[in-house]
Protein backbone atom coordinates (compact mmCIF):
# COMPACT_ATOMS: atom_id res chain seq x y z
CA UNK A 1 0.00 0.00 0.00
CA UNK A 2 2.90 2.19 0.66
CA UNK A 3 3.97 1.73 -2.86
CA UNK A 4 0.42 2.63 -4.12
CA UNK A 5 0.67 6.66 -3.98
CA UNK A 6 3.88 5.96 -6.13
CA UNK A 7 2.27 4.25 -8.93
CA UNK A 8 -0.56 6.52 -9.11
CA UNK A 9 1.93 9.78 -9.45
CA UNK A 10 3.46 8.07 -12.34
CA UNK A 11 -0.23 7.50 -14.28
CA UNK A 12 -0.34 11.39 -13.56
CA UNK A 13 -2.73 10.91 -10.56
CA UNK A 14 -1.97 12.45 -7.64
CA UNK A 15 -3.44 11.22 -4.20
CA UNK A 16 -2.09 11.54 -0.35
CA UNK A 17 -1.52 8.64 1.99
CA UNK A 18 -4.12 9.99 4.13
CA UNK A 19 -7.03 9.85 1.09
CA UNK A 20 -6.37 6.07 0.93
CA UNK A 21 -6.65 4.96 3.99
CA UNK A 22 -9.56 6.93 4.88
CA UNK A 23 -10.86 4.94 1.42
CA UNK A 24 -9.71 1.29 2.53
CA UNK A 25 -10.33 2.24 6.50
CA UNK A 26 -6.84 1.75 7.62
CA UNK A 27 -4.95 3.50 9.77
CA UNK A 28 -1.67 5.00 9.35
CA UNK A 29 0.42 3.92 11.78
CA UNK A 30 -0.17 0.13 10.74
CA UNK A 31 0.57 1.24 6.78
CA UNK A 32 4.06 2.68 8.22
CA UNK A 33 4.92 -0.15 10.49
CA UNK A 34 7.82 -2.02 10.25
CA UNK A 35 8.20 -5.45 12.30
CA UNK A 36 11.47 -4.81 14.33
CA UNK A 37 11.68 -8.65 15.67
CA UNK A 38 13.39 -11.34 14.12
CA UNK A 39 11.57 -14.35 13.31
CA UNK A 40 11.53 -16.96 16.07
CA UNK A 41 14.27 -19.45 15.83
CA UNK A 42 14.38 -22.79 17.57
CA UNK A 43 17.52 -23.68 18.88
CA UNK A 44 18.97 -26.68 17.52
CA UNK A 45 19.66 -28.58 20.58
CA UNK A 46 15.98 -28.57 21.26
CA UNK A 47 15.18 -29.71 17.95
CA UNK A 48 18.02 -32.46 18.17
CA UNK A 49 16.60 -33.85 21.67
CA UNK A 50 13.23 -33.76 20.04
CA UNK A 51 14.41 -36.17 17.51
CA UNK A 52 16.26 -38.46 19.39
CA UNK A 53 14.04 -38.98 22.19
CA UNK A 54 10.51 -37.78 20.85
CA UNK A 55 8.42 -39.50 23.59
CA UNK A 56 10.02 -37.15 25.82
CA UNK A 57 7.29 -34.43 27.33
CA UNK A 58 8.14 -30.61 27.64
CA UNK A 59 8.76 -30.80 31.44
CA UNK A 60 11.64 -33.17 30.72
CA UNK A 61 13.45 -31.42 27.59
CA UNK A 62 12.70 -28.35 29.81
CA UNK A 63 14.70 -30.06 33.11
CA UNK A 64 17.52 -31.13 30.31
CA UNK A 65 18.14 -28.12 28.64
CA UNK A 66 17.42 -25.74 31.68
CA UNK A 67 15.26 -23.84 29.59
CA UNK A 68 11.34 -22.45 30.95
CA UNK A 69 9.26 -25.09 30.74
CA UNK A 70 6.46 -22.64 29.49
CA UNK A 71 8.45 -21.37 26.98
CA UNK A 72 9.52 -25.25 25.36
CA UNK A 73 5.41 -26.29 25.94
CA UNK A 74 4.63 -23.35 23.77
CA UNK A 75 7.02 -24.09 21.45
CA UNK A 76 5.45 -27.64 21.75
CA UNK A 77 2.62 -26.52 20.82
CA UNK A 78 3.79 -24.16 17.41
CA UNK A 79 5.28 -27.27 16.24
CA UNK A 80 2.99 -29.44 17.15
CA UNK A 81 5.40 -31.87 18.92
CA UNK A 82 3.14 -32.79 22.08
CA UNK A 83 2.67 -36.67 22.57
CA UNK A 84 -0.89 -37.34 22.35
CA UNK A 85 -1.84 -40.06 24.94
CA UNK A 86 -3.93 -43.23 23.83
CA UNK A 87 -8.13 -42.44 23.63
CA UNK A 88 -9.15 -43.85 26.82
CA UNK A 89 -12.96 -45.13 26.04
CA UNK A 90 -15.42 -46.79 27.85
CA UNK A 91 -15.88 -50.22 28.90
CA UNK A 92 -19.27 -51.75 29.65
CA UNK A 93 -19.65 -52.87 32.67
CA UNK A 94 -21.26 -55.12 34.18
CA UNK A 95 -25.00 -54.16 35.52
CA UNK A 96 -25.35 -54.04 38.95
CA UNK A 97 -28.30 -56.68 38.78
CA UNK A 98 -28.12 -60.54 39.21
CA UNK A 99 -27.05 -61.54 36.03
CA UNK A 100 -27.96 -65.19 35.09
CA UNK A 101 -27.44 -66.72 32.02
CA UNK A 102 -30.59 -68.28 30.99
CA UNK A 103 -29.61 -70.47 27.95
CA UNK A 104 -26.37 -71.71 26.06
CA UNK A 105 -24.31 -68.84 24.51
CA UNK A 106 -25.54 -66.48 26.52
CA UNK A 107 -22.86 -65.77 28.09
CA UNK A 108 -19.03 -66.82 28.38
CA UNK A 109 -16.39 -66.18 30.24
CA UNK A 110 -12.87 -66.69 30.62
CA UNK A 111 -9.84 -66.04 32.65
CA UNK A 112 -5.99 -66.72 33.10
CA UNK A 113 -4.29 -68.23 36.00
CA UNK A 114 -0.44 -69.35 36.79
CA UNK A 115 0.59 -72.94 37.23
CA UNK A 116 4.53 -73.62 37.92
CA UNK A 117 6.17 -75.52 34.89
CA UNK A 118 9.11 -77.02 36.43
CA UNK A 119 12.15 -76.33 33.85
CA UNK A 120 9.66 -74.11 32.16
CA UNK A 121 8.94 -71.54 35.14
CA UNK A 122 5.75 -70.10 35.45
CA UNK A 123 3.17 -71.42 32.59
CA UNK A 124 -0.10 -69.69 31.90
CA UNK A 125 -3.85 -71.25 31.72
CA UNK A 126 -6.32 -69.58 30.15
CA UNK A 127 -9.54 -71.24 30.26
CA UNK A 128 -13.02 -70.23 28.84
CA UNK A 129 -16.38 -71.71 29.69
CA UNK A 130 -20.47 -71.19 29.19
CA UNK A 131 -21.84 -69.84 32.22
CA UNK A 132 -24.88 -71.36 31.74
CA UNK A 133 -23.52 -75.10 30.85
CA UNK A 134 -20.68 -74.36 33.24
CA UNK A 135 -18.54 -76.35 30.43
CA UNK A 136 -15.09 -76.25 29.60
CA UNK A 137 -15.36 -75.28 26.10
CA UNK A 138 -11.54 -73.97 25.45
CA UNK A 139 -8.11 -73.69 27.30
CA UNK A 140 -4.95 -73.03 26.15
CA UNK A 141 -1.24 -73.39 28.41
CA UNK A 142 1.52 -71.08 27.57
CA UNK A 143 4.82 -70.22 28.61
CA UNK A 144 3.85 -66.66 27.68
CA UNK A 145 0.91 -64.82 29.17
CA UNK A 146 0.51 -62.66 26.34
CA UNK A 147 -3.12 -61.75 24.34
CA UNK A 148 -2.20 -64.90 21.68
CA UNK A 149 -2.87 -67.30 24.36
CA UNK A 150 -6.29 -66.33 25.45
CA UNK A 151 -6.69 -65.50 21.79
CA UNK A 152 -6.00 -69.05 21.25
CA UNK A 153 -8.53 -70.45 24.02
CA UNK A 154 -11.33 -68.58 22.87
CA UNK A 155 -11.01 -69.69 19.09
CA UNK A 156 -10.89 -73.38 20.54
CA UNK A 157 -14.13 -72.58 22.43
CA UNK A 158 -15.54 -71.46 18.96
CA UNK A 159 -14.08 -74.77 17.51
CA UNK A 160 -15.67 -76.45 20.41
CA UNK A 161 -19.09 -75.29 19.90
CA UNK A 162 -19.71 -74.66 16.80
CA UNK A 163 -17.49 -76.58 14.61
CA UNK A 164 -15.43 -73.43 12.13
CA UNK A 165 -13.81 -70.23 12.81
CA UNK A 166 -16.65 -68.08 11.55
CA UNK A 167 -18.60 -65.40 12.89
CA UNK A 168 -21.72 -66.38 15.56
CA UNK A 169 -25.16 -65.97 13.64
CA UNK A 170 -26.21 -64.65 17.41
CA UNK A 171 -24.32 -61.55 19.05
CA UNK A 172 -23.66 -62.56 23.48
CA UNK A 173 -21.15 -61.23 25.82
CA UNK A 174 -18.09 -62.34 27.00
CA UNK A 175 -16.80 -61.52 30.33
CA UNK A 176 -13.75 -60.98 31.23
CA UNK A 177 -11.62 -58.64 33.72
CA UNK A 178 -9.71 -55.58 33.16
CA UNK A 179 -6.14 -56.91 32.31
CA UNK A 180 -4.07 -56.05 29.87
CA UNK A 181 -4.69 -58.98 28.14
CA UNK A 182 -8.49 -58.69 27.49
CA UNK A 183 -7.71 -54.81 26.52
CA UNK A 184 -5.39 -55.07 24.33
CA UNK A 185 -5.74 -54.28 20.72
CA UNK A 186 -5.17 -57.88 19.14
CA UNK A 187 -8.23 -59.27 22.06
CA UNK A 188 -10.68 -56.87 21.50
CA UNK A 189 -10.41 -56.93 17.54
CA UNK A 190 -10.40 -60.64 17.35
CA UNK A 191 -14.00 -60.72 19.76
CA UNK A 192 -15.17 -57.95 17.37
CA UNK A 193 -14.23 -60.10 14.14
CA UNK A 194 -16.27 -63.39 15.51
CA UNK A 195 -19.39 -60.96 16.51
CA UNK A 196 -19.25 -61.07 20.14
CA UNK A 197 -19.49 -58.41 22.90
CA UNK A 198 -17.36 -57.79 25.66
CA UNK A 199 -18.02 -56.73 29.42
CA UNK A 200 -15.64 -55.96 32.10
CA UNK A 201 -16.33 -56.56 35.84
CA UNK A 202 -15.90 -53.87 38.02
CA UNK A 203 -12.38 -53.07 38.89
CA UNK A 204 -11.27 -55.07 42.19
CA UNK A 205 -14.84 -57.04 42.36
CA UNK A 206 -13.61 -60.64 41.33
CA UNK A 207 -17.09 -61.80 42.40
CA UNK A 208 -18.67 -60.87 39.51
CA UNK A 209 -16.37 -63.20 37.47
CA UNK A 210 -17.25 -66.05 40.01
CA UNK A 211 -17.89 -68.92 37.71
CA UNK A 212 -14.42 -69.07 36.35
CA UNK A 213 -12.68 -68.38 39.49
CA UNK A 214 -14.44 -71.52 41.03
CA UNK A 215 -13.61 -73.29 37.75
CA UNK A 216 -9.85 -72.41 38.28
CA UNK A 217 -9.71 -73.54 41.38
CA UNK A 218 -11.42 -76.83 40.33
CA UNK A 219 -8.97 -77.70 38.18
CA UNK A 220 -6.09 -76.54 40.54
CA UNK A 221 -7.07 -78.61 43.81
CA UNK A 222 -7.51 -81.56 42.20
CA UNK A 223 -4.80 -81.50 39.14
CA UNK A 224 -2.06 -78.67 39.30
CA UNK A 225 -1.07 -78.66 43.33
CA UNK A 226 -1.06 -82.53 43.64
CA UNK A 227 1.57 -82.72 40.61
CA UNK A 228 5.00 -81.31 39.86
CA UNK A 229 5.20 -80.84 36.42
CA UNK A 230 8.16 -81.42 35.06
CA UNK A 231 7.65 -79.04 31.61
CA UNK A 232 4.96 -77.55 29.47
CA UNK A 233 4.04 -81.17 27.61
CA UNK A 234 3.66 -82.85 31.07
CA UNK A 235 1.39 -79.59 31.73
CA UNK A 236 -0.64 -80.50 28.75
CA UNK A 237 -1.24 -83.92 29.37
CA UNK A 238 -1.91 -83.70 33.12
CA UNK A 239 -4.55 -80.26 32.84
CA UNK A 240 -5.98 -81.76 29.44
CA UNK A 241 -6.62 -85.15 31.18
CA UNK A 242 -8.49 -83.31 34.43
CA UNK A 243 -10.18 -81.01 32.15
CA UNK A 244 -11.82 -84.16 30.13
CA UNK A 245 -12.40 -86.13 33.20
CA UNK A 246 -14.09 -83.15 34.97
CA UNK A 247 -16.97 -82.73 31.61
CA UNK A 248 -17.27 -86.54 31.41
CA UNK A 249 -20.99 -87.44 32.83
CA UNK A 250 -20.26 -90.46 35.59
CA UNK A 251 -22.08 -93.28 35.72
CA UNK A 252 -21.31 -95.29 38.92
CA UNK A 253 -24.20 -96.27 40.95
CA UNK A 254 -25.56 -93.98 42.84
CA UNK A 255 -24.03 -91.14 41.72
CA UNK A 256 -25.84 -87.52 41.05
CA UNK A 257 -25.52 -85.96 37.62
CA UNK A 258 -27.41 -83.58 35.95
CA UNK A 259 -27.76 -82.55 32.55
CA UNK A 260 -24.53 -80.16 31.46
CA UNK A 261 -27.10 -77.91 29.60
CA UNK A 262 -28.77 -77.32 32.43
CA UNK A 263 -25.53 -77.31 34.80
CA UNK A 264 -22.48 -79.70 35.79
CA UNK A 265 -22.61 -81.86 38.85
CA UNK A 266 -19.34 -83.82 39.63
CA UNK A 267 -20.25 -86.67 41.89
CA UNK A 268 -18.75 -90.05 40.63
CA UNK A 269 -17.17 -91.97 37.77
CA UNK A 270 -17.70 -93.93 34.49
CA UNK A 271 -18.79 -97.35 34.99
CA UNK A 272 -15.07 -98.48 33.26
CA UNK A 273 -13.37 -96.08 35.66
CA UNK A 274 -14.95 -98.05 38.77
CA UNK A 275 -14.29 -101.48 37.62
CA UNK A 276 -10.88 -101.40 39.20
CA UNK A 277 -10.58 -100.45 42.76
CA UNK A 278 -13.28 -97.60 43.51
CA UNK A 279 -16.20 -100.60 42.25
CA UNK A 280 -16.19 -101.58 45.77
CA UNK A 281 -15.85 -98.65 47.72
CA UNK A 282 -19.43 -98.05 48.96
CA UNK A 283 -20.62 -94.35 50.36
CA UNK A 284 -19.17 -94.12 54.23
CA UNK A 285 -21.13 -95.40 56.95
CA UNK A 286 -20.48 -92.56 59.00
CA UNK A 287 -20.72 -89.81 57.44
CA UNK A 288 -22.78 -90.82 54.67
CA UNK A 289 -21.42 -89.67 52.02
CA UNK A 290 -18.88 -90.02 48.60
CA UNK A 291 -16.35 -86.72 48.29
CA UNK A 292 -16.33 -85.36 44.77
CA UNK A 293 -12.38 -84.68 45.43
CA UNK A 294 -11.77 -88.07 47.32
CA UNK A 295 -13.00 -89.82 43.95
CA UNK A 296 -11.19 -87.03 41.73
CA UNK A 297 -7.93 -87.85 43.27
CA UNK A 298 -8.46 -91.61 43.28
CA UNK A 299 -8.92 -91.44 39.34
CA UNK A 300 -5.99 -89.18 38.84
CA UNK A 301 -3.26 -90.82 41.54
CA UNK A 302 -4.90 -94.67 41.14
CA UNK A 303 -5.09 -95.54 45.21
CA UNK A 304 -3.83 -99.25 45.56
CA UNK A 305 -5.78 -101.79 47.40
CA UNK A 306 -5.64 -99.64 50.84
CA UNK A 307 -8.10 -96.77 50.58
CA UNK A 308 -6.87 -93.49 51.90
CA UNK A 309 -9.79 -91.81 54.17
CA UNK A 310 -11.49 -88.74 53.18
CA UNK A 311 -9.35 -86.53 55.28
CA UNK A 312 -6.09 -88.25 54.10
CA UNK A 313 -7.06 -87.58 50.63
CA UNK A 314 -8.01 -84.12 50.73
CA UNK A 315 -4.86 -83.09 52.78
CA UNK A 316 -2.29 -85.15 50.77
CA UNK A 317 -1.12 -87.01 53.85
CA UNK A 318 -0.32 -90.83 53.64
CA UNK A 319 -2.92 -92.79 53.01
CA UNK A 320 -4.06 -95.49 55.76
CA UNK A 321 -6.11 -98.44 55.13
CA UNK A 322 -9.53 -99.18 56.64
CA UNK A 323 -8.79 -101.52 58.77
CA UNK A 324 -6.11 -99.30 60.63
CA UNK A 325 -6.40 -98.69 64.24
CA UNK A 326 -9.25 -95.14 64.53
CA UNK A 327 -11.34 -96.57 61.86
CA UNK A 328 -14.76 -97.25 62.75
CA UNK A 329 -16.64 -100.77 61.62
CA UNK A 330 -18.47 -100.31 58.60
CA UNK A 331 -16.30 -97.29 57.07
CA UNK A 332 -14.30 -98.45 53.71
CA UNK A 333 -12.85 -95.10 53.77
CA UNK A 334 -11.42 -95.00 56.95
CA UNK A 335 -13.49 -91.98 57.57
CA UNK A 336 -12.91 -90.68 61.96
CA UNK A 337 -15.77 -88.78 62.22
CA UNK A 338 -17.49 -90.01 65.34
CA UNK A 339 -21.61 -90.25 66.36
CA UNK A 340 -23.13 -87.04 68.19
CA UNK A 341 -22.76 -86.76 71.47
CA UNK A 342 -26.16 -87.47 71.60
CA UNK A 343 -26.19 -90.64 69.95
CA UNK A 344 -23.55 -91.44 72.08
CA UNK A 345 -25.71 -91.29 74.99
CA UNK A 346 -28.04 -93.24 73.38
CA UNK A 347 -26.08 -96.09 73.08
CA UNK A 348 -24.78 -96.16 76.52
CA UNK A 349 -28.48 -95.99 77.63
CA UNK A 350 -28.85 -99.34 76.10
CA UNK A 351 -25.91 -100.67 77.21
Amino acid sequence: MVSLPQGLRADGIHLSMAQLCRWFEQPRRTVYYRPIKSPSKVKPELAELIEAEPSFGYRTVAGLLAMNKNTVHRIFQLKCWQVRKRAVGHRPRIEALPSVAQAPDKRWATDLCRVWGGRHGWLTLALVMDCHTRQVLGWQVSRSGKATTAAAALEQALITRYGVLARVSKPFLLRSENGLVFTSRIYTRLVRSYGLKQEFITPYCPQQNRMVERLIRTVKKPCVRRHCFENQRHALRIVGDSIQFLQSPPTAPGARYEDPRRGVRFSGLSRAETAGSLHSVPPCATCSTTKTAFLILCRLDQPPAGLPSHRAARSGSRPRPASSSGARPGAPCGCRRGRSGRARRGLAGAR
